[in-house]
Parts: C-alpha cells; structure tokens; sequence
C-alpha cells in the first residue's frame, strides 16, 4: 500500500510538471531570433587558458569569457546577438601566446564554428 502510494504522489508531481511546462512554454523565447550557436573548438596541442567574445548590438556591448579548453576539445555557447554581424575573440594559450581577430562576420548560420588554431 505504502509503494502504490509514494508512486502516485511521483506521477502526481510529474504530470504538474508537464502542465506547468506546457503552460509556460509561450513566454519563453530563448534561444530567441537574435541569438545563435557557436562551437569553439580548439584543434592545438596547447590547452586554451581563456577566450573572450566581444560583440555590440543595438543597446550595448556585451563579453563573454569561457575558461579552460583543453588541447583537442570543443565547447558549446549561445551568442545573444545578431547572426552575421561578427564578434570580436582573444585567445589566451596555456604557453602565453595570444590572438585577437573578428570572426564569422557574414556568416548568417544558426550554428557557426569557431575553429582556433596557430
């Protein structure tokens, strides 16, 4: 008895899950149309020790910092800005080297790569 109990109390708190979820679904706009994926992958031998996303939309300027990318690896981020404008990157290696460069200006995708290499 206490079992078929405590599993409807779990499939009572599940399907007010759902309903909540179904309730709130119109009003969440995120990923919104001004945002996009990028995948940053880092095709070195050397492990990144911070990357910095510089971009400026219509109200402001907006950074991003990611820390730690090993060598070999990627990583995922949303970019709460306009396809195609572009977006500033400084990169900083685990030896001390550092790049700066604009990336993907033009580049209209939803999901867009970020491929750093020397």
């Amino acid at each position: 008895m206490q079992q078929r109990r405590s599993l409807s109390r779990i499939l009572f708190f599940v399907l007010c899950g759902f309903y909540l979820a179904w309730m709130l679904k119109p009003t969440i706009d995120w990923p919104n149309r001004e945002s996009f994926l990028v995948e940053i992958i880092n095709r070195t031998a050397e492990d990144i020790v911070s990357i910095e996303l510089d971009f400026g939309y219509a109200e402001g300027q907006t950074q991003q910092r990611l820390l730690r990318l090993p060598a070999e690896q990627t990583r995922f981020v949303f970019l709460n800005h306009q396809p195609g404008a572009g977006f500033n990157v400084r990169v900083v290696y685990a030896d001390g080297l550092e790049q700066e460069f604009c990336a993907n200006r033009g580049d209209e995708a939803r999901h867009q790569q970020l491929v750093l290499q020397r």
